[in-house]
């Protein structure tokens, strides 16, 4: 089992300008593990295979397109269920981001530093947002926080200085420390009656 275990985790292909790991051999399953520095475009399949393996690509992992300054912008289909630390980190020219309904979960600072970047789409699949994720996101206005999240990490929104509002839902308990440090152009926050504490 331990051997299986190694030479999976050693199983790895390149196709296109993205490089997949196989994480699960039954199922068949590969994580988005490193995309090519020039990537402009990045379309990310819900399948690929691989010496006649068909794998569902089912998550990207950390630090997959961290600092891909050209990248503008990204497709993520439906089979793909985590987005991890740090994946989209420093992608200064990315302007808009939808995240697909399969995702449940938002790594700790997926979006740092995503200069560019004016909206984002989480979708009600996602149950939190994790640490950090779009701190340094200068030119993000607004955001929209699904029913579905229930916490929201430190830092999580911190050093939005474009950000004018935010609507929190009443499924959130708690707000975690900095959540919204710096936000130099808030104006209006609405606070449920269910969060219960404020970092």
């Amino acid at each position: 089992l331990l051997c299986a275990n190694v030479l999976m985790a050693q199983t790895q292909f390149t196709i296109d300008s993205l490089r997949y790991k196989v994480t699960s051999t039954n199922p068949a399953e590969v994580e988005v593990y490193y995309a090519n520095p020039s990537i402009v475009i990045a379309d990310i399949p819900e399948t690929v295979t691989y010496e006649e393996t068909t794998y569902s690509v089912t998550s990207i992992g950390d630090n997959a397109f961290r600092s891909r300054y050209s990248l503008t912008s990204v497709d993520i289909p439906n089979s793909v269920t985590s987005i991890g630390d740090w994946a989209f980190s420093y992608c200064s020219s990315l302007t808009s981001f939808i995240i697909p309904n399969s995702v449940t979960s938002i790594g700790e600072e997926t979006f740092r530093g995503c200069s560019s970047l004016t909206s984002v789409t989480i979708p009600n699949s996602v149950t939190s947002i994790g640490r950090s994720a779009f701190q340094n996101c200068s030119s993000l206005t607004s955001i929209t926080i699904p029913n579905s999240v229930t916490s929201i990490r430190t830092g999580a929104f911190s050093n939005c200085s474009s950000l004018t509002s935010v609507t929190i839902p009443n499924s959130v308990t708690s707000i975690g420390n900095s959540v919204f440090w710096n936000c130099s152009s808030l104006t209006s926050i609405d606070i449920p009656n269910s969060v219960t504490s404020i970092g």
